[in-house]
């Protein structure tokens, strides 16, 4: 075949070893590491595509009766139910098969790498056409020099619109088509349409919850107990936000009011205190054998009752009275937070039974993304 490329990275065979430098996936070979225009398998998009097409029931019937109902794509895309086509190599397997990935994705390109002398000969009609032109790139040379020689022929040079250039048999519906949403909304569609998962469990799996925060949920506005979104506290107290402050300032002025009270309560008991042993001291002595100052609780420490002295400034006091100012998850809170993991994880299983449709339907894939 001529040279192809794919509009999204192709997927690398499972035995290539590969590694992300400086933002470039590259592979060793003997010694260098030389860029790789591939992803590992479970990173690529059509990986996906097969994959979602494996949970069509209308394609399974039709793979049954040897493609009747969906000749076409049955032609194209063969039994992808077939046990030889399991896991990763068997993915691999049904991808190189009669250069099967390439035929499907592929786009017929020349440029993207050098091509031997057959190949350019393999491009006679394409020459003639106008539809590629060959430059010849001398090594005995700088790059600077060929550079220099290259964009003065790209500027001679009329290019054809973008539309008229090839297109792969199966396109890729959204340019942007993001790869770990695709992960993430098959995992959805068999969490819960094979094993059969509830849609609340499933979003809980996706936001790695733990039981606490389950249950949490679960509870659904039927707990009067406090509880405290110390996540958002934290963040907002590592950034120092307006929020925080704004929060922290209204707090300071109440806690300093309840001080002064504090200080000032104390103070009063202490002076009482030392005013009733000075008269305790002074007794006389009918008064003690009264025991008069021995059991009386309206006079001094024993006023307070056992009370110990609160500090109302100290990092625990703040941190709990900024929590029940601005920090607080209410029951309606809860009960939000409940229905919004429902709903992203329902918009996650329509996404994916939109592409499963998609791909039988109109034979693209990657849509609503």
């Amino acid at each position: 075949m001529s040279a192809i490329y794919f509009p999204k990275p192709q997927p690398l065979s499972p035995k290539t070893a590969t590694k992300v430098i400086d933002g470039v996936r590259k592979q060793l070979i003997k010694g260098q590491w030389v860029n790789v225009f591939g992803v590992p398998i479970t990173d690529s998009v059509y990986y996906y595509w097969f994959e979602y097409l494996k949970l069509s029931e209308e394609y399974k019937k039709a793979c049954a009766n040897n493609g009747k109902g969906m000749t076409k794509l049955y032609k194209d895309f063969g039994n992808v139910f077939d046990e030889k086509y399991e896991g990763i190599e068997g993915f691999w397997d049904w991808w190189r098969e009669n250069e099967r990935g390439a035929k499907l994705f592929g786009i017929k390109a020349h440029g993207n790498n050098w091509i031997s002398l057959d190949e350019a000969m393999s491009l006679q009609n394409d020459i003639k056409e106008n539809n590629i032109k060959l430059f010849a790139v001398p090594t005995n040379t700088t790059k600077t020099a060929i550079k220099k020689q290259f964009n003065k022929l790209l500027a001679k040079t009329d290019f054809k619109k973008a539309e008229q250039q090839g297109k792969p048999k199966y396109p890729i519906a959204d340019s942007k088509v993001d790869v770990n949403s695709l992960r993430k909304c098959l995992r959805v569609w068999k969490r819960n349409k094979v094993e059969g998962v509830d849609i609340f469990q499933i979003g809980c799996e996706l936001m790695f919850l733990d039981e606490a925060k389950i249950k949490e949920l679960q509870e659904d506005g039927r707990s009067k107990k406090k509880e405290y979104d110390l996540d958002w506290f934290w963040r907002d107290a590592e950034k120092s936000n307006g929020r925080y402050w704004k929060i922290y300032d209204k707090v300071m002025k109440r806690l300093n009011n309840k001080q002064a009270k504090e200080i000032e309560y104390w103070k009063d008991i202490e002076e009482d205190e030392a005013k009733f042993q000075k008269e305790r001291k002074n007794r006389t002595r009918e008064q003690v054998m009264d025991n008069w100052g021995e059991h009386t609780e309206s006079r001094g420490l024993a006023k307070a009752k056992g009370r110990k002295p609160i500090d109302y400034l100290s990092e625990e006091m703040i941190e709990e009275a900024m929590l029940k100012e601005g920090y607080t998850i209410s029951d309606k809170q809860r009960t939000k937070s409940k229905q919004a993991l429902r709903t992203n994880t329902y918009r996650l299983l329509r996404k994916a039974e939109a592409n499963i449709n998609a791909i039988v339907e109109e034979g693209v894939f990657g849509v609503k993304h």
